[in-house]
């Protein structure tokens, strides 16, 4: 289990990132497929003693899709361990912080009075790796923060590994619930 502390960023995990290298390999997966074709073709090409003209263009067009493919799986390796290194959540002591982009950065603040539902999701991919997205409705009416608005928002937190996910969720869950508590005793208190 793990134990979020206040003002702390914490990375996605390490299953995270290789989804994201997973996620990123399926142009090299797609031309190493063609390779697979071309060398199919190749051998039958091959059989036909007439068309040794076209095994040698095959040939060479099959060298061509592996130096292709080996440059995709290095741009693909290292745009995970760009977006892997960009992307991060902290919980200090109002809001839950979101950090990511590579080429564009951007941080979002969610004040915990705004949480409504905090729910992980999980597709079966996402369990077979151990990953998951906490998804956050937010309330859009800040004046109230204890009433549930008809307009609420889904925030969905980075892809991160399952077992950081249930803790940052676990965490927003009794932070929301203080917030809540401290709006009541508010209101209590100034209806006196």
């Amino acid at each position: 289990m793990i134990t979020i502390q206040d003002g702390q960023y914490y990375s996605l995990g390490q299953k995270t990132f290789a989804f994201f290298v997973l996620q990123n390999s399926t142009g090299m997966v797609g031309v190493l497929l063609l390779g697979l074709v071309l060398g199919v073709i190749r051998t039958f090409v091959v059989a036909s003693a007439l068309m040794s003209g076209i095994a040698g263009f095959i040939n060479a067009m099959m060298g061509g899709v592996f130096i292709v493919a080996i440059i995709l799986e290095i741009a693909g390796v290292i745009t995970a361990r760009l977006k892997y290194n960009t992307s991060r959540v902290m919980l200090d002591d109002t809001a839950l912080h979101i950090v990511k982009g590579i080429v564009s950065k951007s941080e979002v603040a969610i004040p915990y009075r705004r949480l409504q539902s905090i729910a992980i999701k999980q597709s079966l991919l996402y369990r077979i790796v151990g990953v998951g997205h906490v998804v956050i409705t937010t309330t859009t009416d800040l004046e109230q923060p204890g009433e549930i608005s008809s307009e609420a928002d889904d925030e969905v937190v980075p892809l991160m590994d399952y077992d950081l996910a249930t803790a940052v969720a676990g965490q927003l869950t009794k932070r929301a619930e203080v917030e809540r508590m401290q709006v009541v005793g508010a209101n209590v208190s100034a209806a006196k």
